[in-house]
């Protein structure tokens, strides 16, 4: 018995693993895709909305929605087809259950992108131009945030105050604010919050408007940080097809 007990163990363990099925992705509860119609009167937000249960984008095109279903900057994207250019934008609205954690909405948006708009791509690396956002030789210049509220910015032409913020979140805000030519990559190793204000002559300001300095000037004398020139690999998402979506 005692045998036939040892073969059975030896033969069971002699087995391949039986591969356990992927879970499946969050999805919405309930999701809606239409059209936006043309900016104006009570249809002026721009941007995504969150509450308890459900989730808002509103007046985003394909490339806008891509950035916040994968967390990627614009530059990141290759083959948006011309049809899905601005000014054709669209409005999705998710429900789901109230303790869903924040960080699954942007899965929930790519099954609706995977789903309503046949969305299919694939993921390479290149090497492309960056600014590496870097601590200035004499140091960073930024205070440490008390604030209880979470980050916030009151951008303007120019001029932009944050608070609680961090490194990461303000390298993103460079390129995606369209201040920088290239993506800027948090390289500062500074891992804290900060409260701060830059004000900075854009490069497009007429010739009587230049009464604070350049952008890449600021930086280093308001922040005690640096934009750097460089070369980074960097993943891409190519867009291999996509549909317009049918309404609901």
């Amino acid at each position: 018995m005692r045998i036939l007990s040892g073969a059975f163990l030896i033969l069971l363990a002699s087995q391949p693993a039986i591969a356990q099925p992927a879970p499946a992705p969050p999805q919405f509860e309930v999701a809606s895709v239409r059209v936006s119609p043309p900016i104006g009167g009570q249809n002026n937000m721009v941007g995504m909305k969150i509450d308890p249960e459900r989730v808002r984008y509103a007046n985003l095109g394909l490339e806008a929605l891509m950035i916040r279903a994968f967390g990627i900057q614009s530059d990141q994207i290759v083959g948006v087809p011309s049809e899905f250019r601005y000014p054709l934008s669209y409005e999705i609205i998710g429900t789901f259950p109230a303790d869903t954690p924040q960080d699954q909405i942007p899965l929930m948006l790519q099954a609706v992108l995977a789903d309503r708009f046949k969305l299919v791509l694939h993921r390479e690396t290149r090497v492309s131009p960056i600014y590496a956002l870097v601590v200035a030789k004499n140091g960073p210049k930024l205070k440490v945030s008390q604030a209880d509220t979470t980050s916030s910015s009151n951008p303007r032409r120019g001029h932009i105050e944050y608070k609680k913020v961090t490194m990461a979140t303000l390298a993103t805000r460079f390129h995606a604010s369209g201040w920088t030519d290239r993506t800027v990559i948090d390289k500062t190793g500074l891992t804290g919050e900060y409260d701060f204000i830059l004000d900075w002559t854009p490069d497009d300001a007429k010739s009587d408007d230049l009464s604070a300095p350049s952008l890449f000037t600021a930086v280093q004398e308001q922040l005690g940080l640096k934009l750097e020139p460089q070369t980074a690999p960097r993943e891409f998402l190519v867009i291999d097809h996509v549909e317009k979506p049918a309404e609901n």
